[in-house]
């Protein structure tokens, strides 16, 4: 008997401490207790099984919104905008070129000048940083009437191309009204936390009338939660999760690559990603 006590005790205290999953298995492993739950779920386990899937479903939501400010989610949407004002001061050039007794020379030169005194050198800011310096531009183009010159002299695909990528790289970064807010910071280590408290109270919710002398009640109690051993990370064991170790950097500060020079202008996509990177949805 006591034997049996103590198998039941270490039951129950394995599957009610505290465990970690990595954030990936979250929705997986919810829909497996769901699948495993007993038919005779008493309204408390229901309540708490409903409640793990909906901790789980935060998780996947942080998840997709973390994925949208990611460095390949932005890297095309950045590289739209990149084109678009580059095919614009490419014809620009193009007009400049002409000989000099051509009409539009002198128009196409002085808004070459007004536009990009410095060039195309912002092409090469973060994401965030391009979008808010397409904004002014774009402010100055309508406020000082150079717009409708510029549709005058160029194509004007050339600016409905500019003002679709203008647009999707707001979408994109979250700066749209209609956007779904960002997630803050550690905002995915609290609903990891969240899940795991969640599948700690359902074994919880499952042992509270489990008697040590009931082996049917305890196989009822273990094939509920043996889910829970496929995915579950162990001190010892090599799985990790890489989305929450992103998350605990980004909490330290941020820490130079000597091998590489953020301020030093560099083609779209040549240096290695991270603050000063043109795909960088923040500036430092």
């Amino acid at each position: 008997m006591f034997g049996q006590t103590q198998n039941v005790a270490a039951a129950v205290a394995t599957y009610t401490s505290n465990a970690r999953f990595n954030t990936r298995h979250c929705m997986g492993l919810a829909l497996q207790l769901q699948h495993a739950a007993p038919t005779d779920l008493s309204p408390d386990e229901k309540k708490a099984l409903d409640a793990l899937v909906a901790r789980a479903t935060e998780v996947d939501e942080v998840r997709k919104s973390r994925a949208r400010m990611s460095a390949p989610a932005l890297r095309g949407p950045r590289q739209a905008l990149v084109t678009a004002w580059s095919s614009i001061q490419t014809a620009l050039s193009a007009f400049a070129a002409l000989p000099a007794d051509a009409e539009s020379r002198a128009e196409a030169a002085s808004l070459q000048s007004a536009l990009f005194p410095e060039g195309l050198e912002f092409l090469s800011l973060d994401a965030l940083a391009l979008w808010g310096h397409s904004r002014l531009l774009r402010e100055r183009m309508s406020e000082e009437g150079l717009r409708p010159r510029l549709a005058a002299l160029v194509h004007a695909e050339f600016l409905t191309a500019l003002d679709q990528a203008f647009s999707n790289l707001g979408d994109q970064l979250g700066v749209a009204g209609a956007s779904a807010p960002l997630p803050p910071r550690r905002a995915l280590a609290d609903a990891a936390a969240r899940f795991s408290f969640a599948v700690g109270a359902y074994a919880r919710a499952l042992a509270l009338h489990l008697d040590d002398t009931d082996e049917a009640g305890l196989a009822r109690f273990l094939t509920a939660l043996t889910p829970i051993d496929r995915v579950r990370i162990t001190r010892g064991g090599a799985s990790s999760d890489a989305e929450l170790e992103e998350e605990e950097l980004d909490e330290d500060e941020p820490t130079e690559d000597p091998t590489s020079d953020p301020a030093t202008p560099a083609t779209p996509g040549e240096v290695p990603f991270g603050p000063g990177h043109p795909d960088y949805p923040f500036t430092e």
